[in-house]
């Protein structure tokens, strides 16, 4: 039996989304996941209605009293909160990642290969959904990554250096200062953040552009951080 019916919302489900047990004849309980979950959370906020509002709490792993702010919310427990505090769930969750790091990245991997164009456009649309907080994000990550931010732009340098030909004259090089000097302009004009992108990215997987004015275009930030690599379709073979 790969379907069984749901005794509460009666609607047919697979297996999978009944948890299972021993004591039920087909092996999975008659009421789905969801549906337990839900009477759960019912039952939860009736609870915490006539529970006392807490200040402290006691955490089950390390067996401390802390500030009721040192725990995270649990919809479902009676008094509204993990009985672990953020501390402690926060160091099993390291322990955990690390002891099985291989099943990880290769269940992370699987995943990104079959809902990898879902996760692009969920990505784009909420970077430009949020782009404060997207701005934010990317600042204190790189506050916190001063070393790998600094690793990258060398790299960065370095390639710009080895795609910039000898070949290039005076005029090109006025001309590539021109292509900055417009996306300055534009940034300060319109209030929104243009990039110089490389039409064809210096650092691409199967071909790599030239620092040169015909590869040179000016995007948006959102569109430039979007494209990331990537070599337009007019221009694949």
């Amino acid at each position: 039996m790969l379907e069984q019916i749901c005794k509460k919302c009666n609607v047919i489900k697979p297996l999978n989304q009944f948890a299972k047990s021993s004591s039920c004849r087909t092996g999975y309980r008659h009421v789905c996941k969801s549906c337990r979950l839900s009477q759960a959370k019912i039952t939860a906020k009736i609870s915490q209605q006539n529970y006392p509002i807490l200040t402290h709490k006691i955490c089950n792993d390390c067996s401390t009293e802390k500030s009721i702010f040192e725990f995270s919310k649990e919809s479902v427990s009676v008094d509204g909160y993990r009985n672990c505090c953020k501390v402690c769930r926060a160091k099993s969750r390291r322990e955990y990642n690390e002891k099985n790091k291989e099943i990880l990245r290769a269940l992370n991997e699987l995943n990104y290969a079959i809902f990898t164009e879902d996760y692009k456009r969920s990505s784009a649309k909420y970077r430009q959904n949020n782009p404060t907080k997207v701005k934010e994000q990317a600042s204190t990550w790189k506050k916190k990554n001063k070393d790998r931010c600094n690793a990258n732009h060398a790299k960065y340098r370095a390639s710009k250096i080895k795609a910039t030909p000898t070949w290039l004259t005076i005029e090109h090089l006025e001309q590539m200062r021109l292509i900055y000097e417009r996306c300055e302009q534009l940034t300060l004009d319109t209030g929104i953040m243009h990039h110089v992108d490389h039409i064809i990215p210096l650092r691409g997987e199967t071909v790599c552009g030239l620092h040169v004015p015909w590869n040179l275009q000016i995007l948006t930030a959102f569109e430039n951080i979007s494209k990331h690599n990537h070599i337009p379709k007019e221009y694949a073979w």
